[in-house]
């Protein structure tokens, strides 16, 4: 197990497409999930699903959840901007379905819009 001092941390991406190419399961769960902005991320995540090598399974922030906009804007308040914002997710997610439709839906990958991503309060 490594820790990051944020998710942004280009030793975390670098671990990440170390991981991806061999992983047989894979499960982000992240507010607004900063390895979806890398299109060589998606597209490495989109490949594994389509053939059968991996299951993928994303769980993201909903953006219209007041719980998740109280985190956004916390996270705002305490000095922290946060990386993606709600439009960002928003943002984020649509082109993500928009490859996943232009790709074929595949039964391997699965994305999920949660209330509330659990995280210690920033105070």
């Amino acid at each position: 197990m490594k820790i990051y001092p944020r998710s942004q941390h280009p030793a975390f991406f670098a671990e990440v497409e170390k991981l991806l190419p061999q992983a047989t399961e894979i499960t982000l769960i992240a507010t607004g999930l900063n390895l979806i902005w890398e299109k060589r991320i998606v597209d490495v995540l989109v490949e594994r699903a389509k053939t059968g090598k991996a299951k993928i399974t994303i769980c993201m922030g909903n953006p219209f959840s007041p719980h998740v906009l109280d985190g956004l804007i916390e996270e705002e308040t305490t000095g922290e901007h946060a990386p993606v914002g709600r439009e960002g997710i928003e943002r984020n997610v649509k082109a993500l379905l928009q490859q996943l439709d232009l790709e074929g839906n595949h039964a391997g990958f699965s994305l999920y819009a949660c209330l509330n991503i659990i995280r210690p309060s920033l105070h």
